[in-house]
């Protein structure tokens, strides 16, 4: 994806739905040093995205338990997940 984010003009909105300060990898990472055993990782993401976060999740020892699919309109395809 080559293409420009459309960046909120608030810093602290961009940052938080953005990857600005923060890759998948190390946010999957920080879950897992944070996380008790058996604790529970929520993540709302770009359905396109989801062949790389199951990599990354796997690659940190998660088990992908259960997935939602989020649709914004119930003629569209699913945007999230």
């Amino acid at each position: 994806m080559n293409e420009e984010p459309n960046l909120n003009s608030n810093p602290k909105l961009s940052t938080a739905r953005h990857e600005l300060t923060i890759t998948l990898d190390q946010l999957v990472y920080a879950a897992k040093v944070g996380l008790k055993n058996g604790g529970r990782f929520l993540l709302i993401h770009l359905a396109e995205r989801l062949d790389e976060i199951i990599f990354v999740l796997k690659k940190h020892n998660f088990a992908v338990k259960r997935i939602e699919v989020i649709y914004s309109k119930a003629d569209q395809d699913a945007k999230k997940f």
